[in-house]
């Protein structure tokens, strides 16, 4: 946190943790938290930024689910999806405890399926969300 309170705006930068920790302090390690990394590495804009692209996850997804909850399809793969996005985030928060895991890919692929339930949500004719597939 020393690192933090030395550059509490901008963070030491993206991926420099360990670097900065060697200059500081002779010892080159990981935060091995991704709460400390994202504060630490970013700071505090960097930091505000990086939570609301992760609460835009969580709030798009319930979009989503309230969206075809509405429509009565709740048993669309589009739900599924939404609430499989939510409960992953949610996981990957907790174990960020323990773990720099800050730019994990899995993030930007939560982030990706985010959008894409998003858009298929929005671009779906409400008349045929309920209905069900036809049978070949």
């Amino acid at each position: 946190m020393y690192l933090f309170v030395d550059h509490p705006i901008t963070g030491v930068g993206a991926g420099a943790f360990a670097d900065a920790r060697v200059k500081e302090f002779g010892v080159y390690l990981q935060p091995h938290s991704m709460y400390v990394q994202i504060l630490t590495e970013l700071g505090l804009i960097g930091a505000l930024l990086y939570f609301f692209f992760l609460g835009q996850i969580i709030v798009i997804n319930k979009k989503v689910i309230k969206i075809l909850h509405n429509r009565g399809s709740p048993t669309n793969i589009l739900d599924t999806l939404a609430w499989a996005s939510i409960i992953t985030c949610f996981c990957l928060m907790v174990t960020g405890i323990f773990a720099h895991s800050g730019y994990r890919f899995s993030w930007y692929v939560l982030a990706a399926l985010t959008v894409v339930a998003e858009k298929l949500t929005k671009d779906a004719d409400p008349e045929d969300a309920a209905l069900p597939l036809p049978k070949n």
